[in-house]
This record gives structure tokens, sequence and C-alpha cells, in this order.
């Protein structure tokens, strides 16, 4: 633990570059009527104290949306002096009450927390702001997703899908037009698949929208959240888009891909993956229930609220095995799930950095690592008990030739 030793405000005094010229305030203190420099170059990253003689703001500084997860923002230390002002170049992190500049180095944490009470003279900061319930957010209207639910023999995920690996997996055309009705995917202009972000209670948080090739793979520069083309479509053909500033004002935390199953499912296990791909992908060839977190980043306690009292199975990519099982303990705790971590890719050779069980389930990619021999008796009941929640998992196992090692349920 971090002691207040550690903490105390006893370093050099921070001068400001001539090139940035900053007004006093964003990053000195007042006290007494008088303008004192914010004098402490400590800064805590990961559990560890570092010194760090570089600008630094308040929370209180930053044009802020969210009181939970992570953010986006400009820099009141550097975005003014900047060609592109307004460049989002400030990682707001609420979970660990941190913010970064990536461009001109200022840190800085939230008022009221252990970290700043032992930086800062707390009276003259300003009082946190109340945390926002989901309900009080703005939604896409559902006409929007029920509208794209078409023209699926233009969509250039469905084709992937059906031409690529249909006839080896035993699935058609109408399996994978049935399952884009259940994760309500759409088809856009240009052969894009329209992928919703709908909640346990069926609001619309968000709509992605990206292009595949012919391999499956995502186009690159095509993702992006659809929600200022849409609504400059609907403008273009006269329709009412009032839904969209107080969207853009209140947009809310994007959530879990296929998060509106949980309420059509609510008893069976829930396998978490990152990509809506994998787990339409593994709807369709394995079975059982998946949701996706849309990015690596998305796996946070805000995103995952709808796994409340539920049991999950953790799929993460290769290149997020680590990271997702470092924060897998914190977010079940906040959100109170219990989870098991598949280590899939321990077991396997030949796997790329950003492979998913997506792409060992339908490319075969990857071959057992041989010399692993697990203990039986154990893992075998174990399995067989998980495998009567989730057939999911037997199915996997069988089709990838996989014995059961050891399973971590917390």
């Amino acid at each position: 633990m971090l002691t207040t030793s550690l903490l105390k405000n006893d370093g050099p005094s921070y001068s400001t570059p001539s090139s940035f010229n900053h007004p006093p305030s964003l990053y000195n203190r007042v006290v007494d009527g008088k303008e004192i420099p914010f004098t402490s170059p400590i800064s805590i990253f990961k559990g560890k104290v570092m010194n760090r003689s570089r600008p630094s703001f308040q929370f209180s500084d930053l044009t802020l949306r969210r009181n939970r997860g992570k953010e986006y923002t400009t820099c009141p230390i550097c975005s003014q002096h900047r060609k592109k002002k307004t460049a989002t170049c400030v990682t707001v992190n609420h979970d660990t009450e941190k913010a970064n500049c990536h461009h001109c180095g200022a840190w800085g944490v939230r008022e009221f927390s252990s970290i700043s009470r032992s930086l800062v003279d707390s009276s003259t900061l300003s009082p946190p702001r109340p945390i926002k319930a989901i309900s009080d957010y703005s939604f896409i209207p559902k006409q929007i997703v029920d509208s794209s639910l078409k023209a699926y023999e233009q969509n250039t995920l469905f084709n992937a899908l059906v031409d690529r690996w249909g006839f080896h997996h035993g699935i058609d055309s109408v399996d994978v037009s049935d399952m884009f009705r259940t994760y309500r995917i759409g088809t856009a202009s240009k052969g894009r698949a329209v992928i919703p972000i709908i909640d346990i209670e069926g609001r619309v948080r968000a709509i992605q929208t990206k292009a595949f090739d012919s391999e499956g793979k995502t186009v690159s520069g095509t993702t992006s959240f659809a929600h200022h083309e849409i609504a400059k479509s609907m403008r273009e053909r006269g329709l009412s888009v009032d839904w969209y500033q107080r969207y853009i004002n209140d947009t809310p935390p994007h959530g879990l891909f296929g998060g509106h199953r949980l309420s059509e499912d609510p008893s069976s296990v829930v396998n978490l993956v990152e990509a809506p791909k994998t787990a339409v992908i593994s709807s369709l060839i394995l079975g059982g229930l998946w949701c996706a977190t849309i990015s690596k980043g998305g796996f946070s306690a805000t995103n995952c609220n709808d796994l409340k009292g539920r049991k999950v199975v953790i799929w993460a990519d290769v290149d997020a095995l680590d990271e997702w099982e470092e924060k897998a303990e914190r977010i079940a705790k906040v959100v109170g799930f219990t989870y098991s971590i598949s280590r899939w890719a321990d077991y396997f050779k030949g796997l790329g950095a950003t492979d998913d069980i997506a792409d060992l389930i339908l490319q075969g990619k990857a071959e057992p690592i041989e010399e692993i021999t697990p203990p039986q008796k154990e893992t075998d009941r174990i399995m067989g008990e998980w495998s009567q929640e989730n057939p999911a998992i037997k199915d996997l196992c069988d089709r990838l030739g996989l014995k059961a090692v050891g399973w971590a349920v917390r």
C-alpha cells in the first residue's frame, strides 16, 4: 500500500515552459487568496510511485461526460495552443481516478480521491459530480436498427460466413440469417455490417459499422460508430433527428454486444469475447450464449454491468489474455458475477497476437501442444459439470481435440 509519506507534497515547483504561456489557474491552486504553484511531481501509475516534473491539472478542468470507465477529452494545458485544438489527447480513467495527456505529458487525479487529498488543498476544489444512472442517458431509436435488417446478400460479413466457412461447418445462409436477426445485425451502404449494441433492457446504446473482406477480416479504415452518419442520412431524407442531439449530449457507455440476449436466456452461462464477429461465429458453430466487449479496452465494469448475477466464461484474444485475467477479479467484484478464464491460447502454437477463439475454430491455424498431460479425474468431473451448464465448452473441446487441464473459478 502507498503510505502518506510517499504522497506528501515535497517536490520541486513546476515552472511553465514559455511556449505554453498557460493561465496559472490551470495548474496552480489558490490558498488564502494567494496563487501557489502546484508543486508535487509525484504521479501514481499501476501502483508505482514515479517522479514526474510535468504540468498538472484537476478533473474539474476537463470536459467530461462520464463518471465511470474510460473516456478521452481535450487537454486544459496544451489543446488551446495546438493546431488541432479539438484533438482528444487526454485519457481519463475514472476507475483509477487518474488522467494523462499523451501530447504534453500533463497529468491529473480526481478531486477528493485518496490520491488527490494528499496532493492538493481539497477546500479549493469543486465537489465530485454525481454518478449517472444508465436510465438517465439517451439512446438511439430502435427503429433505426430494425430498418437495417435486410439485404443480407450484400452484407460482407454475411457472405464471408456463408461462402468461406459455411460448407465446412455445416451452416447455410438460413442459419446465418437467423443468427444475424438474433443479434440484430443489419446492412449499411457498400455492404458494411451494422452492428448494434443493445443492452439487457433492449435499449440501443451504440451502432457500429464495418466492412469485411472475403476472408472475414475487417477492412482497415471501415470501422466507426455510426450515429453521425445515420443522422446525416435521415436529414437528407427529411426525417426527424430529434434523438441525435440528445444522444450526443448524453451518450451512454456502450455496454456489451449481444446484451439483449441476456434477458432472453437468464440462466445460461455467458461466454464473453472481444469481437462481435467472434460472438456470432461461436454462437453459430458451438451454440450457447455469447456476448462481446467490442474492443480490448471495452472489458470494464461499466460495460459489463448487465452481467450482474451471471456465470461468465472469459475467452480473451491472444494479446489480451494476461490483461483481461488481471482485470477480471476487480470487474467481477464490482459488477457481481462469478467467472472462469479460458487460457485456451496457452495450449496451441502458431497463433498470431490478434487471433481469437473464432480464428482457431474456423481456420484450424494452430496445433495443440502435445506435451501437456492433464490430471484427469478432477478436471473430467469439473468439465462434466460445466458442460451441462454450457454445452459450448464441450463442443469446442471435441472439435479441437482438447482435454481439460484445470479450471480457475472465482
